[in-house]
């Protein structure tokens, strides 16, 4: 137990400089692009820092979260879409890992493919 709540503290530690050196940059750069949506600005496109801070915050927040156990779950964001993949405990885990996801600003779409352990066929 001590040796999982040591991971999550060291993942935290790693994210919250990880956010802090973005938000800095992005402070810079002239503006705050780390909650910028993929829908926002005229061109639509959005930058890779964007993506980076959204992964590295919602990897923290599900690191955090006490009814998700992330250990298993890998994220990937790509212009506001958020891939989870990986494989959690329970259809719970999933659910409530999709939530978090969904939850942050600059996300316009959530690809859940996490799988249960030890479950066969589709979650869905």
């Amino acid at each position: 137990m001590t040796s999982l709540l040591q991971q999550r503290f060291a993942a935290l530690l790693i994210a919250s400089i990880a956010i802090g050196s973005a938000g800095c940059t992005a402070m810079l750069l002239g503006g705050n692009h780390a909650h910028a949506g993929a829908g926002n600005g005229a061109s639509g496109a959005q930058p890779a820092q964007s993506d980076a801070a959204i992964a590295v915050q919602l990897r923290n927040a599900l690191a955090a979260s006490e009814s998700v156990d992330a250990a298993g779950i890998q994220v990937q964001v790509n212009r506001g879409v958020v891939i989870l993949s990986g494989s959690v405990p329970s259809d719970d885990d999933a659910e409530e890992a999709e939530r978090i996801a969904e939850s942050f600003s600059g996300v316009d779409l959530v690809r859940n493919n996490l799988s249960v352990a030890g479950a066969t066929g589709s979650r869905f």
